[in-house]
């Protein structure tokens, strides 16, 4: 299914149930979910298996496929899979909070951020799998810019091709999972 992009204002569970979205680049919309509420939750997660949302083909637009300001997103399950060279697969900003706790978060070219973390926004990582597969000296399979309130893993994959996670002015919690990259695991 093609669409633009839907906001999410109060509480959305969505099970891919195997099934695969993809991100139009036509329209006004950059995003497939838009979180923009402090009361307002996204819960993606996948009963069948196999299940995705990509912006496939689209490399000269910036697509974000989960974009949150405000309120919560937890992955539950299925595949966010950037192909944007100048998007994200998942951008928590403000005070927003990211949950892992299965599926797979990654970006599949040069320029492209499988997670972003801006403003206040905070990042738990319980299970799956974060893949960054650029090869730019700058990417992190786990990008934390100014001051994200902080980054924690207990568990799970940490794949890129490059850095693991940067995070300048973030701190950092490590107590689980594995790391496996072409750079540092870490830059804090």
């Amino acid at each position: 299914t093609f669409f633009e992009y839907a906001t999410v204002t109060r509480s959305l569970v969505l099970d891919l149930a195997g099934h695969t979205v993809t991100v139009s680049d036509e329209g006004d919309g950059n995003y497939a979910y838009f979180v923009n509420s402090s009361n307002a939750s996204l819960v993606i997660e996948d009963s069948v298996g196999g299940g995705k949302i990509t912006n496939a083909g689209t490399t000269d637009r910036m697509l974000t496929l989960i974009q949150v300001n405000n309120g919560s997103f937890e992955l539950k399950g299925g595949t966010l899979e950037n192909t944007s060279s100048m998007g994200y697969a998942v951008f928590i900003n403000s005070s927003a909070q990211l949950t892992m706790t299965d599926g797979e978060i990654k970006n599949t070219v040069n320029g492209g951020y499988a997670v972003y973390i801006n403003g206040t926004a905070g990042f738990t990582m319980e299970g799956s799998k974060v893949t960054q597969e650029s090869t730019y000296s700058s990417s992190a399979a786990i990008y934390a810019n100014n001051s994200a309130t902080s980054v924690s893993i207990s568990g799970g994959e940490v794949v890129s091709n490059s850095m693991g996670v940067y995070a300048a002015f973030t701190p950092v919690s490590v107590t689980g999972g594995t790391f496996q990259t072409e750079s540092h695991a870490f830059q804090t």
